[in-house]
């Protein structure tokens, strides 16, 4: 499941279901991670460009030049961690 840190992404988890999170104003750090889900699976916007990340709890101050800040963020990066859990997981072997 590739999702944000939103519900679907904590509905996944709670089923065993990896999980790859994408985070935007906030952070991992924050403590809203699916559950038992490892940190290498959590993407985060480029903290060495936006250092004030996280801007809040709930990710909803965006603070002014960041408002393209999620760019940052490569699809190339998503797509591969995307096939490496993919290949580390048993629903795909099948």
């Amino acid at each position: 499941m590739i999702s944000m840190d939103s519900a679907n992404g904590h509905l996944a988890a709670n089923y065993n279901i990896p999980v790859l999170t994408l985070w935007g104003m906030t952070h991992p750090f924050c403590g809203f991670m699916p559950f038992d889900q490892p940190q290498e699976n959590s993407i985060t916007i480029d903290r060495n460009n936006f250092p004030f990340i996280p801007t809040s709890i709930f990710g909803n101050k965006i603070p002014k030049d960041y408002e393209n800040a999620f760019r940052s963020i490569d699809p190339k990066t998503v797509i591969e961690k995307a096939l490496e859990i993919l290949s580390k997981t048993k629903l795909h072997q099948n």
